[in-house]
């Protein structure tokens, strides 16, 4: 574009997002007549986004900008620019205004920062919590099922328990048993002696 820049009552705003969300940029509307109205986003170069000719007309995206991710639109007073699903590369200077072949009248602009890193997204918070609390719930079952095998080999195998030493609840400075369990047939028996 040839002609030349001019600044019109400029505002300017700073919008900080995350990473995911979804931002609605805006600036006054000053145009009095049926202009093109235009945002642009200033990068390395500068790159129209859309454009209308009035509140009741549709947007025009320009090449780079999907339709499906920015939207524009306006009411006599407020130029809006929607982005949906913004990442890093959304970040830059956002200016809206008049744009003719001749010139350029900037009604304002927003620098839109998505911050990166600062916090995690919801989804990824859940997801994380939930895999903790599954680890958590496997860990319990396995120590169960542990105590249950232990404990029916015990039953099973009674001569494991042979030679172990118990301690006389009501004499306990005084005397401990060595105990043997012995198996005939059916029965089974206690045997202790003293130690």
């Amino acid at each position: 574009m040839t002609g030349w820049i001019s600044v019109l009552a400029f505002e300017f705003h700073t919008v900080e997002v995350q990473p995911g969300e979804e931002v609605t940029l805006q600036c006054s509307n000053l145009s009095r007549l049926y202009v093109r109205l235009s945002w642009f986003r200033m990068t390395n170069r500068k790159g129209k986004i859309s454009s209308m000719f009035s509140p009741e007309s549709n947007a025009t995206f320009h090449e780079g900008f999907q339709n499906s991710k920015f939207n524009m639109t306006s009411n006599t007073s407020v130029l809006f620019l929607e982005i949906k699903q913004v990442d890093s590369s959304d970040s830059g200077l956002y200016f809206c205004g008049e744009d003719s072949s001749e010139k350029l009248i900037v009604y304002g602009a927003t620098n839109l920062k998505v911050q990166e890193g600062r916090s995690q997204n919801p989804s990824t918070m859940i997801l994380g919590s939930l895999t903790v609390f599954l680890l958590l719930v496997i860990i319990g079952l396995i120590v169960k099922i542990r105590k249950f095998y232990t404990a029916e080999d015990d039953r099973q195998n009674p001569q494991r328990s042979e030679g172990r030493i118990l301690s006389n609840p009501t004499h306990q400075n005084k005397n401990q048993k060595a105990c043997t369990t012995e198996r005939a047939g059916a029965k089974c028996c206690v045997r202790c002696y003293e130690i």
